[in-house]
């Protein structure tokens, strides 16, 4: 999770350093890419582990069928996409 980490981090300095709201705009969607990948690939080690869809559901904030639907299909190279 540190490359995840230092990647997120670096994207909310760039955000709060921008010098116009367009500029932030650009790094609020590099930031939501790595949030995707991070969900995505926390979904996959959580399932690995033997978290069952309502357990992940209830920390995403969405129903167990939500969270199937989501991340039902993921294969582990998905989470890089």
């Amino acid at each position: 999770m540190d490359l995840y980490a230092d990647t997120m981090h670096q994207a909310i300095v760039e955000i709060a350093e921008a010098p116009t709201h367009l500029d932030a705009l650009a790094g609020l969607r590099g930031l939501a890419a790595v949030t995707r990948a991070t969900t995505d690939t926390t979904v996959l080690r959580a399932r690995a582990d033997g978290a069952s869809w309502e357990e992940i559901g209830a920390q995403l904030g969405i129903s167990k069928q939500a969270a199937q639907q989501r991340y039902g299909g993921l294969r582990p190279m998905d989470a890089y996409r």
